[in-house]
């Protein structure tokens, strides 16, 4: 008899343990959505958007543009640009730079920050993002 009351007891209370555990982890695993204006050409607004969303999972955010006149959290300016590396006595090839700054939606310069010397464009943006999510969680504290 007595070892029949501590089974359901100790049955109860995993089943407790479980459900609170799973309760607890739905909670910490929203979606947070984060509403941006990119201030940048069109492609590159599509490449960063598509790059922050990949690298945002990590931290349960999903980037969206605002559209012209809706509200934002963080406006997103980024350049891009070319230059010319050296490679030795063999002349010089492109790299692609990009330059971010990041401002609140009131106007408050956040950070910025340069990221050189990427072959493609696409892998500038794509560095951009990433340091764009890591220097966010920082300023959100997540």
């Amino acid at each position: 008899m007595r070892l029949r009351f501590i089974t359901i007891w100790a049955t109860l209370a995993l089943l407790v343990m479980a459900s609170g555990t799973w309760v607890l982890g739905q909670e910490t695993n929203t979606q947070r959505v984060i509403k941006i204006w990119l201030d940048m050409d069109a492609w590159t607004q599509v490449n960063l958007l598509k790059q922050l969303n990949n690298h945002g999972v990590s931290k349960h955010w999903s980037f969206q543009a605002a559209a012209p006149g809706e509200s934002f959290e963080y406006q997103i300016h980024l350049e891009a640009s070319v230059t010319q590396y050296p490679v030795g006595n063999y002349g010089s090839i492109p790299g692609h730079d990009s330059s971010v700054t990041v401002y609140d939606s009131t106007g408050k310069n956040m950070f910025s920050f340069t990221r050189p010397g990427r072959w493609t464009e696409k892998g500038a943006s794509d560095a951009a993002a990433k340091e764009i999510i890591k220097r966010l969680a920082v300023v959100i504290g997540k």
